[in-house]
């Protein structure tokens, strides 16, 4: 008669594993209350996981091998984490003051997203108000949360050769620190050169696409291209997403009048570190179980 097949329980996280039985090494992530049985399955090594937990890699192939499934979340739409959460505030019509440095706060409380920050992005709409045109280069933006600070727009186009920047009329863009080009540079990553307006349109067309942060934290009197950009949206990595989110504009210029339309903020989260932690220690803890368990039926 055939030995039962041990069964081993699982205390850890969410995911799928491979317990070889040869060398009972476990690769995955491992979650949830499930079972894994002790067996012989033929897996293609193509199917495998690559990810190792606990610090054991993943071998090149894995010829007779277990697999267990175990139950996964959804986390808006994705079974695996990183996930990806957005947060949209629209219809918030904010009129930005004219030639003023003291400028217009917009707040917003976030709730309900899990994890920790790996990546943001924000999304602006800023067009002109009272039927005037606007000029962008006249605009500061901040965003801050908790100990995260960054400059989003920082008087877009103003060089050594231009005290007031660039004259186009809005933005309905995305800031992304994984963006190909510097949004404070946008005409000349779209047509070459400081001078050529993106839009000859009437009205002008705003700024669109995506962008990174102008990251520039000289004061908007004297910012230039050159200034040191030490600023990014990966001030927020590692932070809770949930709490309060400040978004700050002012118009450093005479003329050109503007209005904060909408804003949206998407988050990519990853499990606080502390989850991560107890996934390794319980699949050490499985590992560890799983061979006295397959030493007593061998």
């Amino acid at each position: 008669m055939k030995s039962p097949r041990p069964v081993v329980p699982f205390e850890a996280g969410w995911g799928r594993g491979i317990i070889r039985a040869s060398s009972l090494i476990i690769v995955g992530t491992l979650g949830g209350s499930a079972w894994a049985q002790l067996g012989s399955f033929n897996q293609p090594p193509e199917r495998l996981p690559q990810v190792a937990l606990a610090g054991i890699a993943p071998e090149p192939t894995l010829p007779t091998a277990t697999q267990f499934d175990l139950p996964l979340p959804t986390l808006n739409n994705s079974s695996i984490w990183p996930a990806t959460f957005t947060r949209l505030f629209p219809s918030v019509s904010l009129s930005i003051p004219d030639n003023s440095a003291v400028g217009v706060t917009h707040q917003q409380v976030v709730s309900g997203v899990p994890g920790t920050i790996a990546a943001l992005q924000v999304q602006l709409t800023v067009s002109s108000r009272d039927a005037g045109p606007m000029f962008n280069g006249d605009l500061v933006a901040t965003l801050s949360h908790d100990s995260g600070y960054v400059v989003l727009l920082n008087r877009v186009g103003r060089r050594p050769d231009s005290a007031v920047g660039y004259g186009d009329n809005g933005f309905n863009l995305t800031l992304t620190d994984t963006a190909a080009a510097d949004v404070h540079t946008y005409r000349v990553s779209l047509g070459g050169s400081d001078f050529v307006p993106i839009s000859s349109a009437d009205p002008a067309v705003p700024l669109g696409g995506s962008w990174q942060p102008d990251g520039r934290v000289a004061a908007p009197e004297s910012v230039v291209t050159g200034s040191p950009r030490i600023t990014s949206l990966a001030a927020f990595n590692g932070l809770n997403p949930n709490g309060t989110w400040t978004l700050f504009f002012a118009d450093m210029g005479a003329g050109g009048l503007a209005q904060m339309e909408s804003w949206n903020l998407e988050f990519t989260v990853v499990p606080e570190p502390e989850v991560t932690a107890s996934v390794s220690g319980a699949a050490l803890f499985a590992l560890a179980l799983a061979r006295r368990r397959w030493a007593t039926v061998k």
